[in-house]
């Protein structure tokens, strides 16, 4: 119940973040977007979202897409995309443009706050949370419709896992891990495909990132990345993990610099992207720069 607690909590304090002045990440250089866009129709909020989601590849744009969204959840017009793709920029502003692991912490919460409102749209689901049964014991109530806020909240977790936890207290919290598992496992009852094989990445990400005492398999994670490279092919999301994840500690470097190269061979350009389609494009921007960043300061790793 703490964490639930927690997770309202940071939701309340992310909320905030947008109203005030002078805060670290969330502060744009322009006024809150509410007040700016909020006499739009709702029309001409889907064109501006769709403009703007073309080129997105500053803090500020991933602001203005979370804020534009918002105001559709207001409206409850299509509540469960745009609950998700609120999560998802969280997801994307912690992973791209926090560099404490504080500030990371906060936009992860807050992906994981907005994946549970998605999943809340389930009524059965909102009950059982509601009579104190945590999110990651009530899945059995959740359908095909809410594998977007189960995804998202998993990314997150693993997010968090991976950036905000020291290594040495990761043996101790576990827990995040645990319960992204048991919503990877709902997924890959619901819609095994989800995402051109997101969730079968971060499966594999999941067994790779546990030692073995604790449920770890470089083996099963060989093979969740195997299934989700035959759906999802040749996307970039899969070069960065295995870059950044699994050559780094297995000390491949040759592989390390072809997967990297890839993506930065890859194409921005949604008429060219190929695979890459499925992923807006601030996170093929992402991509490019981690794939830089990390070739950059190989020699940390090797």
């Amino acid at each position: 119940m703490k964490d639930r607690l927690r997770i309202v909590l940071v939701h309340k304090i992310v909320c905030l973040l947008f109203l005030l002045s002078g805060c670290t990440l969330l502060s744009p250089a322009f006024p809150p977007q509410e007040k700016i866009y909020s006499d739009l129709s709702d029309i001409e909020l889907l064109q501006k979202i769709n403009g703007i989601e073309k080129a997105a590849d500053t803090k500020e744009e991933l602001i203005t897409l979370i804020q534009l969204h918002g105001l559709l959840v207001e409206k409850e017009i299509n509540m469960a995309k745009n609950l998700s793709a609120i999560a998802d920029y969280y997801i994307l502003l912690g992973a791209s443009y926090a560099t404490d692991p504080s500030e990371k912490q906060v936009l992860y919460m807050a992906a994981i706050a907005y994946a549970e409102k998605l999943m809340m749209l389930n009524e059965k689901f909102s009950n059982s949370v509601r009579n104190g049964i945590e999110p990651w014991d009530a899945l059995e109530t959740l359908t095909a419709n809410e594998v977007d806020g189960m995804g998202r909240w998993s990314t997150a977790a693993l997010f968090y896992f991976r950036e905000c936890i020291p290594n040495y207290r990761r043996i101790f919290s576990v827990k995040w891990v645990n319960r992204s598992k048991k919503m990877m496992d709902r997924i890959e009852q619901l819609n095994p495909e989800w995402m051109n094989g997101a969730n079968y990445f971060n499966l594999a990400i999941y067994y790779h990132a546990l030692p073995e005492i604790a449920g770890g398999s470089r083996a099963m994670s060989a093979h969740y990345l195997s299934e989700a490279e035959k759906i999802g092919g040749n996307r970039s999301l899969f070069s960065w993990g295995k870059a950044k994840y699994i050559y780094t500690t297995y000390g491949n470097e040759a592989l390390f610099d072809k997967s990297l190269n890839k993506i930065l061979s890859a194409s921005l350009d949604d008429d060219n992207a190929g695979d890459d389609r499925v992923d807006p494009y601030a996170w093929r921007v992402y991509f490019h720069r981690e794939a830089s960043q990390l070739l950059s300061k190989k020699d940390m790793f090797f």
